[in-house]
């Protein structure tokens, strides 16, 4: 049973595209609901500049300096009237309240850039990049696509689904794809990436976006949260593993454990 699932880059951008509208606009009063958050006080009075979206953080930009937002598990933003108790608000000048929901406290404002060191998965040339870190290494490609360090943005849904359209076992070691194999994942990566941005990200649990909408990116899963259901491929039967002990979900029919330039 999947109970939560934490917003990954479909969902952050989601976010980024509708806020857009709160650029230029001045904060007129922040009220902290939880103490933990209580540093976030210090953009009262400021003007939001701009907004930019990198991995799964979402920075704010203010005239003092910058403000990122890491949403956690259960994080998400709310325009207008909370539909649960938030941690904090703040009201802008057109008179509008942007809450911050977050069920399981694990979100965090930090002050400043808080981005992560990885390059966007929507960055140009990653399939490259990934290729050249994962020479020699025998280390699981799905949880290489998941390191915040190397490639940001992408978490445990969109891995899943993005390793199936390859056709590449989530075990199989990075060292052995070929350079064909990483250019191929960029492209489906994105395709992925993009298609679930357009469908304001996967709800299978907590997610909402700024409207308190759902996602509807699950309707169009292939494999994630599908142990035992028919494989839309092959026909097989989907399975499921942990890797980094992070739920896995593949197809053992076609996806084999051997480099995809074999398939």
């Amino acid at each position: 049973m999947i109970t939560s699932k934490m917003p990954e880059l479909p969902e952050v951008e989601t976010l980024r595209r509708q806020l857009d509208g709160l650029c230029g606009q001045t904060v007129l009063e922040v009220k902290v609901w939880d103490e933990v958050l209580l540093e976030v006080k210090g953009v009262e009075g400021e003007r939001l500049e701009g907004l930019r979206r990198h991995g799964k953080v979402l920075v704010f930009s203010f005239g003092k300096g910058e403000v990122s937002l890491k949403l956690g598990m259960t994080g998400r933003l709310k325009l207008g009237v909370a539909d649960v108790g938030p941690r904090v608000s703040f009201l802008f000048s057109s008179g509008v309240w942007l809450h911050f929901i977050d069920r399981r406290r694990l979100g965090r404002f930090v002050m400043g850039d808080g981005t992560p060191r990885g390059l966007d998965a929507l960055s140009e040339g990653i399939g490259l990049f990934w290729w050249e870190r994962a020479k020699g290494s025998l280390r699981p490609v799905k949880a290489y696509l998941m390191d915040q360090g190397i490639v940001c943005g992408i978490g445990n849904i969109y891995a899943s689904e993005i390793l199936f359209l390859c056709r590449v076992h989530p075990l199989q070691p990075v060292g052995e794809l070929t350079r064909h194999d990483w250019v191929r994942m960029e492209r489906v990566t994105k395709r992925v990436l993009s298609e679930a941005i357009q469908m304001r990200g996967t709800t299978v649990s907590d997610w909402r976006d700024l409207y308190g909408l759902p996602g509807l990116y699950q309707l169009k899963l292939r494999v994630y949260g599908r142990e035992g259901s028919t494989c839309p491929r092959c026909k097989g039967v989907i399975e499921k593993l942990y890797i980094d002990g992070r739920g896995t979900w593949y197809c053992p029919d076609c996806q084999r454990l051997m480099g995809v330039s074999q398939k």
